[in-house]
C-alpha cells in the first residue's frame, strides 16, 4: 500500500467490483482476495468491499454477526448487495427484482436501509449511506419479472409490457457503506447514485471519546525538557520590577481595593515549561489532546470557563478525519483553543511551535510535523518569517471540526494548557524574542527614539470611551497614535522595537511589547474592573520597564474612561527627564 493513500481490500465474487467502482479506485490502493470465512486471511486496510455476503445469510441475526465481524478490524465495511428499494412500489406495478427468484438470496427485502442503520447504532458506526448501482427506469427492463414468476428473466414478454416510465428510484444493486470513527472518507458518487445517507450518531460518540478519567501529560508521557532552576535564577537577574503609578489626589476604599488586587497580581511569578513526548494521540481542532485514548488533563485550557459543555468544542473538533489522517514521526503541537487571539497565539502556540522546534531539531535533522490551526493573517505571517526557510517543516493546518492522528507528538502543558491562573514569566521568552527579530530581519541597532500610543479605535471590545479627547492630548505632547489594524506583523514589531515610549489601554495589540527595547518604558492603561496581566508579562520579558495607571470609571458596556490629565503629566516629565520611576 503507498503511504498516505486509503487502503480497500476487495473480496472477490459475482459481482465486478472493480468494473462498478472504476472512477472511485482510481485514487486508492486495493487489494483483490478471495473470500473466507477467517477474516484474519485478509490484508489490514482501511474499507473493506465485500458482495451478497447480507443477503446470501440466514437470518438478520447471522448478518449482523458479520457486520460486526468486520467493523472490528475495518474503520469502513461496504456491502454490495441486491436492491430491494422501492420493493412495495413494484409490487405495486405488479413487478419484483429478478433477484427475488434466487434461493440463495435468503434475506432478499430484509436487508434494508433501516436495517443496516439499527445494525449500525448498536456497533459503534458514526453513518451510513447508500447508494444505487445500475438503475433502472421503465418497467422494460430485463432485471424485473412479474410477480407471479418464479422461473427468472422472461425474455419474451418484456417488449409486451405497458412502457411504463418510474418516477421513484429502481437499483438492481446497492452499496451500503458504515463508517466508523477515524475511517477515510468514503464517496462513491462518481461512479454510483448516492439515494440517503444518516448520521447515526456524533464521530466522538461511536468512537468512545469520552471526557473521563483525564490524565496529566506528565503522567502518561516522557518528559524530555523542563526549565532549570538557573534558566529561572538567570531570568530574574533580566527583568526590572513593575510600576504601578498610584499619584492620586483622593483614593476610595474601593480604589484601595482594586490598587491592592492588582499590586498583589503583578508581583513576580515565574513558571518551569516542560515538553512532553506522547504516544497514540489524536489531536482535535480545537488543540485538546487524547494520548492512549485518555483526555490529557488542562490541554481544554480555558474551554471550562467559556462554555458551559467542554463536549460541545471538543467533540465538535472530532468530526471529521484530516485528509492526511495519520502522521508520523516527530509531531508538534503548536495550537490551543485562543489562537485566533494575537496575545495569545503570540505568547502560547507560537511560543510552543518555537521551544518545541528548536529541541526537536537539536536532535533530529529530518522532517518535523507541526499541527496548528488554519493559518491566516498574522498567524500565517509569524507561521512564514520563523519556518519558511526549513524545508523539513511540515505545517498541517486543522479546521475546528477537524482531527489528526500522530503516533510521536511533543506537547507543552503550561504554554498550551491550563496551569496558572495568570499569566508568569518564562525563562525562554527572551530567545523567542530574538529569533523571532532576527528571523524577520529587525534592524535593532539604532536607538530608540519614538513616542507611541496604541489606539484601541479598531477594537469593540472594553473601548476607551473619552480616547479621541486621549489622542488629541497626547499628539500635542508629541506622541504618534498608532493604529495596529492593516499593518504586517514585521511592521508592528519594528513599530514597537523602535519606541522609548509606548502607551496603550490593555487589549492584544500591546502584546507587541516583548519586541521593545531594553531602555525603552511602557505604560500600560488599566481599566480597575478588568485586571490582567498578560501583556505585562511580555514587555518585562522584553527587559522594558513597565509601568501601569489603573482607572475607575466605567462607561457604557464594557467602556470606561482615562483621566487624560494624569496620563499627559507623566507624557510631560518623561520628555524633560524628570521621571524618576522608582519614586513616581
Amino acid at each position: 500500500m503507498t503511504k498516505g493513500k486509503i487502503s480497500a481490500t476487495i473480496v472477490r465474487s459475482g459481482v465486478d467490483i472493480k468494473k462498478t467502482l472504476q472512477n472511485y479506485l482510481k485514487y486508492i490502493d486495493y487489494t483483490e482476495v478471495d473470500y473466507s470465512d477467517d477474516i484474519a486471511c485478509y490484508p489490514k486496510s482501511d474499507i473493506l468491499i465485500c458482495s451478497l455476503e447480507l443477503t446470501h445469510s440466514a437470518t438478520v441475526s447471522e448478518a449482523e454477526e458479520r457486520i460486526k465481524k468486520y467493523l472490528l478490524k475495518y474503520r469502513s465495511v461496504v456491502f454490495c448487495e441486491p436492491s430491494s428499494l422501492s420493493f412495495d412500489k413494484l409490487w405495486d406495478l405488479g413487478y419484483k427484482s429478478t433477484h427475488e427468484v434466487f434461493s440463495e438470496n435468503k434475506m432478499f427485502g430484509e436487508i434494508t436501509f433501516d436495517v443496516i442503520c439499527g445494525i449500525g447504532l448498536r456497533n459503534h458506526v458514526t453513518s451510513v449511506s447508500e447508494y444505487g448501482c445500475n438503475p433502472i427506469y421503465n418497467v422494460r427492463s430485463t432485471q424485473l419479472i412479474a410477480t407471479d414468476n418464479n422461473i427468472g428473466i422472461d425474455y419474451h414478454n418484456i417488449s409486451s409490457r405497458e412502457n411504463l416510465v418510474f418516477s421513484f428510484p429502481v437499483f438492481d444493486m446497492e452499496f451500503f457503506v458504515l463508517s466508523q470513527f477515524n475511517s477515510p472518507k468514503v464517496d462513491f458518487s462518481s461512479d454510483l447514485d448516492l439515494v440517503q445517507y444518516r448520521l447515526l450518531q456524533p464521530n466522538a460518540s461511536a468512537g468512545n471519546m469520552l471526557l473521563q478519567d483525564f490524565r496529566d501529560a506528565k503522567e502518561i508521557g516522557q518528559i524530555i525538557y523542563e526549565t532549570t532552576d538557573y534558566d529561572i535564577e538567570e531570568l530574574k537577574k533580566s527583568i526590572k520590577k513593575p510600576i504601578v503609578l498610584d499619584n492620586y489626589l483622593i483614593k476610595t476604599n474601593d480604589m484601595n481595593e482594586k490598587l491592592k488586587e492588582w499590586n498583589n497580581l503583578i508581583s513576580f511569578a515565574y513558571e518551569k515549561v516542560s515538553i512532553v513526548k506522547l504516544h497514540n494521540c489524536i489531536i482535535t481542532g480545537c488543540g485538546f489532546l487524547y494520548s492512549d485514548n485518555k483526555p490529557i488533563a488542562r490541554s481544554d485550557y480555558l474551554l471550562p470557563f467559556l462554555t458551559s459543555s467542554i463536549y460541545q468544542p471538543i467533540w465538535r473538533g472530532l468530526e471529521r478525519l484530516h485528509p492526511l489522517r495519520s502522521l508520523g514521526g516527530p509531531t508538534i503541537i503548536a495550537f490551543n483553543h485562543l489562537y485566533i487571539n494575537y496575545y495569545h497565539f503570540l505568547s502560547e502556540c507560537l511560543q510552543a511551535a518555537y521551544l518545541l522546534y528548536k529541541k526537536i531539531r537539536q536532535i533530529n535533522s529530518g522532517i518535523i510535523n507541526i499541527v496548528t490551526c488554519k493559518l491566516k493573517g498574522f498567524s500565517r505571517e509569524y507561521f512564514d518569517i520563523l519556518f519558511s526557510d526549513d524545508p523539513n517543516v511540515n505545517i498541517v493546518e486543522l479546521a475546528e471540526s477537524e482531527y489528526i492522528s500522530a503516533d510521536e507528538v511533543y506537547y507543552s502543558p503550561e504554554l498550551l494548557g491550563f496551569t496558572t491562573h495568570q499569566p508568569c514569566l518564562l525563562a525562554e521568552r527572551q530567545s523567542f524574542k530574538d529569533f523571532i527579530m532576527e528571523k524577520a530581519n529587525i534592524e535593532t541597532s539604532r536607538v530608540p527614539s519614538e513616542m507611541i500610543y496604541i489606539s484601541r479605535k479598531d477594537t469593540k471590545a472594553r473601548k476607551i470611551q473619552n480616547e479621541n479627547a486621549l489622542i488629541e492630548s497626547l499628539e500635542n505632547l508629541g506622541v504618534k497614535t498608532i493604529e495596529l489594524t492593516g499593518k504586517s506583523v514585521k511592521e508592528q514589531i519594528q513599530i514597537f522595537s523602535d519606541a522609548a515610549l509606548v502607551i496603550g489601554g490593555h487589549g492584544a495589540g500591546i502584546s507587541n511589547s516583548l519586541f521593545m527595547n531594553k531602555s525603552s518604558i511602557m505604560l500600560e492603561l488599566i481599566q480597575a474592573s478588568y485586571q490582567n496581566v498578560a501583556p505585562m508579562r511580555l514587555a518585562q520579558s522584553s527587559g522594558a520597564q513597565y509601568c501601569s495607571m489603573l482607572f475607575f470609571k466605567n462607561g457604557e458596556g464594557d467602556g470606561w474612561y482615562v483621566d487624560i490629565e494624569r496620563v499627559c503629566s507623566f507624557v510631560m516629565q518623561y520628555k524633560q527627564n524628570l521621571v524618576r520611576l522608582e519614586t513616581y
